[in-house]
């Protein structure tokens, strides 16, 4: 699939039609540039637990280049046992902000 918009040579990272289609409701609101210089972003997020998650879950959504997530806290019970869909249950104990393996 080639790129969306082959008039445009002076942006180097064109969107493909699958990315188009993916991200077609932005697009569509906020327009291609603005699409390509969100897939551009790199983002430091502070804290995941609650509100942090959530906005980490809609900011890698939007497709973003990557999103670093630093958090100091550990993952507990109450954590996995509520709405924290960042915590799963075999992360007790761990970092908030590091990786499952």
């Amino acid at each position: 699939m080639g790129p969306v918009d082959q008039n445009n040579a002076s942006t180097a990272m064109e969107l493909t039609e699958d990315e188009a289609e993916l991200y077609d409701r932005q697009i569509r609101l906020w327009g291609v540039e603005s699409q390509k210089r969100l897939r551009a972003t790199k983002i430091l997020l502070i804290g995941v637990e609650g509100v942090g998650a959530e906005i980490a879950k809609n900011i890698i959504l939007s497709g973003v280049k990557s999103v670093c997530l630093l958090d100091s806290g550990v993952v507990t019970k109450e954590d996995v046992n509520t709405a924290q869909f960042l915590a799963p249950h075999e992360d007790i104990g761990k970092n908030c902000a590091k990786q499952s393996n």
